[in-house]
């Protein structure tokens, strides 16, 4: 939901539903499973009421019978991943700067 604010700035809004919160309880599990089965010695939910660190599946699989108040669960966004240098040099980038799929066009990114 876009709602407005005191500094006259639209504000986005998310209220999660029970569906969203099963969703993502589910999607957790699976990806705890997807980071155990790679090799993952430790998974860190990011849910109250829980371990702050997994250290084995069988922690992961109590994430089933959790509560869906979306007040237990981390929602932040960000972008946390670091990126990939643009460049015409491989020696100094890792990405080439034209865009794909398009000719004499670079990426609006430097």
């Amino acid at each position: 939901m876009i709602a407005p604010s005191l500094l006259r700035s639209p504000s986005i809004y998310f209220d999660p539903s029970t569906n969203d919160i099963a969703r993502l309880n589910y999607a957790l599990i699976q990806l705890a499973r997807l980071g155990f089965s790679m090799g993952a010695t430790s998974v860190f939910p990011g849910i109250l009421g829980t371990k702050t660190e997994l250290t084995q599946w069988s922690d992961c699989v109590k994430l089933q019978n959790l509560s869906s108040d979306p007040r237990n669960y981390f929602l932040g966004a960000g972008h946390l991943f670091g990126s990939c240098r643009m460049g015409g040099a491989p020696a100094a980038s890792v990405v080439n700067p034209q865009v794909p799929g398009t000719r004499n066009q670079t990426s609006v990114c430097r």
